[in-house]
């Protein structure tokens, strides 16, 4: 048997063809369409009109009723449309935002995973070229980018998911948290992924693009806003049938043949335009067409409220063999995290282990050292966080159907997994009691009313962080050392200005950002003098004053620094992002075209000396406000557990590595002083961007295990002297005038240093304590101030640690830990903030302020929340400081201001601070305080009520309704900030015709005007009303007591008008019989009663 074998076989290699080989090319441009192995054989055209397709699928709803109870009772079954983004909490950029600014903001260099509609093929584009293709007008093909995560780029200030998606997210309320603020890098590879970085998405589409019908990955749930363009979508409901359906139709590899919503029932198709906003939940089915070229922002997100559509989402990828590259990344783990984190709110009880650190060192590796040190410091904020969680037992709470029978279909599906696909983390050390503890609290609550957990407010959530007590360091004065003159480093100052051009720079703030927090304008006290999060200039341009380091000009060649430029102007001048030299590329005798130019950054790249000396790809990018660079350590735990760092060497280090001598002359190192850094910090990553403050000659000694100590003078390390460098460690040698100015201006490192606790994971049961041998009875001398102290640490592991410090002038001790008992206002809170303030509504202002709002702090807060303040009545009273102050403090809607004493400065300082007033009454109030609203920081206000004021006359209505002229830089106001007002009330105002063709030109939208009792208006003013395009909005109109008017006005009013109402009450020139006739010829059914007061029947 075994010979016929041999010889068969034998035969059979002797029969083998020869086989040609085979040729693979990526243009498919020209691979004829009969070829493609899945043509599309249905006509995309038909489907997109065919009536088959309208099955109501669809809510229609408003932002502001898309909330978590609405969640908690619906469980979120069916998709949800909003015609805009009010209400929902979300931020996002302007409709001028373009495929351009998002390269701006992630980078050219970005390479993105693009795919080739008609072939269905998987492409590798950079962001550079991206741009280019979708701004071309020539496309020889159809490409389509659907996967751009930009979590951790400066493209993330601008964009925030909605605030429900926000308390749903798994990502946000069940992965340990540590794990997700050591992410640093902003692209999707899962080796250096820390957590499902799926939060974020930008899709940019060209028109005519298509995506055949899938569920997105995991089972997850979608929010998709369209910033431009528009969208087509096919949605189908995720029922058994149709599931089945959908995962037969995937293995049968016809996709192309066969249209999926043809097999099914019922199908919806939803047309979406730019503004629009959609909610995809669980499992649902869709295709999408682009009808015009879009850009569109959305994200993913796992929830507790449909977790078996979840999970039958994530089985039928298994079946179809989806690849893990196009799969929810850290699936499972996400599901045992989601599981621990259910008993630690139920319960309190925390199955973390404890082991954190050794758990990450070995899942960590690979990593180089400075990377382990970030990780081993964060491991301090779990170790406290799960401590506080096991000790604090929380209140009983409920769960809702949902969740209940989610969770039970969860730990069946984790007990069934196979163990090679548990992947259970390393975090967990028993799953298996993790699995009994769910088991046992959902047998609880199976039985109780799940109706009463129904409240608008989640179990699986983190713990609030406990507010810290910042340590008061006291600082002498400095002034006298700020003056440092430019031409130290040999250039001018190197802070760049904004563009004015691009569409951060144009938009207006976002008021929920910390910098708009702390702005006057919004309430805030206006100490952090920062720009929005969301206006940081996408393109920054050197400043007039910049010079070139050579010839001493600017970028013209026509300044020097004696004769600066009054305006912005185009320059030539490029700034090193290695160096951070200024130069003109003529004025270098190397070869200017070596320099490899940035296309992200004007006027920026890489010089040819940096890039002759192999330093290419070096770039220190500029520090953005928000990224934290350091996130994984915290200043406030770090100064309470100073660790020791592994051995640095200072070969790595880029600071070491440049001579002095060669960065003398060059511009762009700030001083030392001026640095605004933390007390102390670890050593880590050379691309930290504090590090770079440091000057040329600071890199401490090879071999030292070391940590940091800076200030805003100096800079010092913590040394172990039983290393082999075991000398005395300086403070960093800096030239001569910066070593004079940081001597002056180091309060920090002139104070004694006592360290009473030093905890660290290692020896997280021992104190190690400073004994510094001073005695405190000792007198200190300023001639003294100079000599140097070593305050060493006790015995234990780290008793050969140094500090190198001076000796203090003034002794600054940090103050006592104050224990604090609980007291009885957590019992009372336990109400809710909600709950109170409902109860709070059923009472008067009056006892309000005089009785709630002193029971305690937290009620004082509550007391003074804008939802108890909508409507803030002031009339004649007599106001001073503090009234404002309360004013701003409660937020109102509707501010009634009448017949007081506000003045002009009042006002302005009071409209500024009111972003959300929509009412606003002036009457009685003299035109002197009025004229505050000629401003920009007017808010847009509905309802306008200018009664009865002093001094109101054409030509002040016509500065009122003038656009601004304190525009803020770089935003040009065009029209009035008065545009949206609908109703505008100006009774008894010494106005005329003039006034009414300025009204009707600025505010369009106007429904009521009220010109009673105003003497001047005749025939001519109300002909410009029905003239205008103020005519089709217009409902009511007050025109009593105008003795100029006669039945002319009545003629033109009949014009195309869609009036309601018309007061002409006291018109002595306008008869009743023309009242009549006018109601009578009228589209409406208009009645006179009351003498001339015409109105619907």
């Amino acid at each position: 048997m075994a010979s016929k074998l041999s010889e068969a076989g034998g035969e059979s290699k002797g029969r083998l063809r020869a086989k040609g080989r085979k040729h693979y090319t990526d243009d498919w441009s020209s691979v004829h369409e009969d070829l493609l192995e899945d043509k599309r054989t249905w006509n995309l055209d038909e489907k997109l009109s065919c009536h088959s397709y309208d099955a109501d699928l669809v809510i229609h709803m408003k932002g502001e009723d898309f909330t978590v109870q609405y969640i908690q009772e619906s469980g979120f079954r069916y998709p949800i449309i909003f015609s805009d983004k009010s209400g929902l909490g979300m931020r996002l950029p302007s409709h001028n935002f373009t495929v351009n600014d998002v390269r701006q903001c992630v980078g050219s260099r970005r390479m993105l995973d693009v795919v080739d509609v008609n072939t269905q093929k998987a492409l590798e584009m950079s962001m550079r070229d991206w741009c280019r293709y979708f701004e071309s007008p020539d496309r020889d093909r159809l490409l389509n980018v659907i996967s751009l995560e930009f979590s951790h780029t400066k493209l993330e200030h601008y964009v925030q998911s909605p605030a429900v998606v926000r308390q749903l997210d798994w990502v946000d309320n069940a992965w340990p948290q540590h794990l997700k603020d050591c992410q640093t890098v902003s692209t999707n590879e899962i080796a250096e992924m820390k957590y499902p970085k799926v939060q974020k998405y930008c899709l940019m589409s060209v028109k005519g693009c298509y995506t055949d019908f899938h569920i997105d990955f995991g089972g997850t749930s979608v929010w998709y806003t369209i910033i431009r363009g528009g969208k087509v979508f096919w949605l189908i409901p995720p029922t058994q049938k149709n599931l089945e359906l959908y995962e037969a139709w995937l293995k049968s590899g016809k996709q192309g043949g066969i249209f999926f919503a043809d097999q099914v029932d019922d199908c919806c198709r939803v047309f979406l335009s730019q503004g629009y906003s959609l909610m995809i939940p669980t499992g649902w089915i869709h295709a999408v067409f682009t009808s015009e070229d879009s850009l569109v922002f959305g994200g993913n997100f796992l929830h507790s409220f449909n977790i078996p559509g979840q999970l039958r989402a994530f089985d039928i990828e298994g079946s179809t063999k989806v690849p893990g590259k196009f799969q929810y990344p850290f699936y499972t783990e996400m599901c045992w995290y989601v599981v621990e984190r259910y008993v630690n709110c139920l319960t309190g009880k925390t199955h973390l282990t404890n082991d954190i650190v050794k758990a990450e060192q070995q899942e960590n590796s690979h990593q180089s050292q400075d990377e382990n040190i970030k990780i081993h410091a964060t491991q301090l904020i779990c170790t406290t966080t799960s401590t506080r969680c096991a000790v604090v037992k929380p209140a009983h709470q409920l769960l809702t159907r949902w969740e209940i029978e989610g969770l039970n279909v969860l730990v069946n599906w984790l007990e069934t997994r196979p163990p090679t696909k548990r992947h259970v983390p390393k975090l967990l050390a028993f799953p298996e009691a993790l699995l009994e503890d769910i088991k046992v609290l959902l047998k609880q609550c199976s039985s109780e009313n799940h109706d009463l957990a129904i409240t608008g407010k989640l179990v699986l959530s983190w713990p609030d962080k406990p507010k810290q007590e910042k340590l008061k360091i006291y600082r002498p004065h400095q002034a006298k050392h700020k003056e440092v003159k430019a031409k130290e480093n040999n250039t001018a100052r190197r802070r760049r200005q904004r563009c004015k051009k691009c569409e951060a720079c144009l938009r207006a703030d976002c008021q929920e950002c910390c910098y708009c927090k702390d702005m006057r304008k919004f309430g805030g006290p206006g100490r952090m003098k920062q720009s929005c999060l969301s206006r940081q200039c996408m393109a920054p341009m050197l400043p007039n004053t910049a010079l070139c380091i050579i010839c001493n000009e600017d970028g013209s060649k026509r300044y020097t620094e004696a004769d600066q430029p009054d305006e912005q102007t185009d320059s030539n001048l490029r700034e090193c992002s290695i160096c951070w030299s200024i130069v003109h590329p003529s004025c270098l005798k190397l070869d200017s075209e070596t320099g490899n130019i940035s296309d992200v950054i004007p006027n920026s790249w890489e010089c040819p000396k940096c890039c002759k000396e192999g330093k290419t790809g070096c770039s220190k990018p500029r520090q953005l406000k928000g990224i934290k660079y350091l996130a994984a350590v915290p200043r406030a735990v770090i100064s309470e557990h100073l660790m020791p760092s592994p051995r640095v060497d200072n070969s790595a280090c880029p600071v070491s590595s440049v001579s002095a001598t060669e960065c003398e002359g060059k511009r762009g190192r700030r001083s030392v002083d001026s640095c605004a850094l933390s007390d102390i910090a670890c050593i880590t990553d050379s691309n930290v961007q504090p590090l770079r403050s440091m000057r040329p000659g600071s890199a401490p000694p090879q071999g030292t295990s070391i940590f940091m100590l800076r200030t805003n003078g100096q800079v010092g390390w913590v040394v172990n002297k039983t290393e082999k460098h075991d000398a005395e460690v300086s403070p960093p040698k800096v030239n001569k005038d910066a070593h004079q100015r940081s001597e002056s201006v180091s309060p920090l490192m002139e104070c004694a240093v006592k360290i009473e606790k030093i905890e660290t994971y290692h020896t997280s049961n021992k104190q190690l304590a400073v004994s510094p041998k001073q005695s405190s009875s000792q007198q200190i001398s300023p001639r003294r101030s100079s000599r140097k102290i070593k305050p060493t640490f006790g015995k234990g592991k780290y008793s050969g640690c140094q500090i190198l410090l001076k000796q203090p002038l003034i002794v600054v001790r940090p103050a006592p830990i104050v224990h604090t008992a609980k007291t009885g206002e957590e019992e009372e809170c336990k109400l809710g903030k909600q709950l109170w303030l409902k109860i709070f509504g059923y009472l008067s202002e009056t006892d309000i302020v005089r009785y709630c709002m002193l029971v305690s702090k937290k009620w004082n807060e509550w007391c003074s929340s804008s939802q108890l303040w909508q409507i803030i009545n002031m009339h004649h009273r007599r106001l001073r400081n503090s009234h404002l102050c309360s004013i701003v403090r409660r937020q109102p809607r509707a501010l009634d201001l009448s017949w007081t004493n506000i003045s002009k400065k009042q006002l302005s300082w009071l409209i500024g601070r009111l972003p959300q007033l929509k009412e606003l009454c002036l009457n009685g109030c003299s035109w002197a305080g009025v004229s505050a609203l000629c401003s920009y920081i007017c808010p847009l206000l509905n309802t306008f009520s200018l009664q009865w004021v002093e001094g109101v006359d054409d030509s002040c209505m016509l500065t009122l309704l003038s656009p601004p002229k304190d525009s803020r830089p770089g935003f040009v106001q065009a029209k009035t900030m008065l545009h949206c007002v609908i109703n505008l009330k100006l009774t008894g105002c010494d106005i005329g015709d003039v006034t009414l063709k300025v009204i009707s030109e600025n505010m369009r939208g106007l429904e009521l005007l009220d010109v009673s009792y105003c003497h001047k208006i005749t025939d001519e003013g109300i002909a410009t009303i029905s003239a205008s395009c103020i005519k089709q909005s217009l409902v009511e109109l007050n025109l009593s007591s105008c003795t100029k008017l006669t039945h002319r006005a009545l003629d033109s009013l009949k014009l195309g008008t869609k009036l309601q109402q018309i007061d002409l009450r006291d018109c002595p020139q306008i008869s009743n019989r023309a009242c009549q006739k006018f109601a009578s010829q009228s589209q409406l059914s208009l009645v006179v009663s009351d003498g001339k007061l015409i109105h619907l029947s």
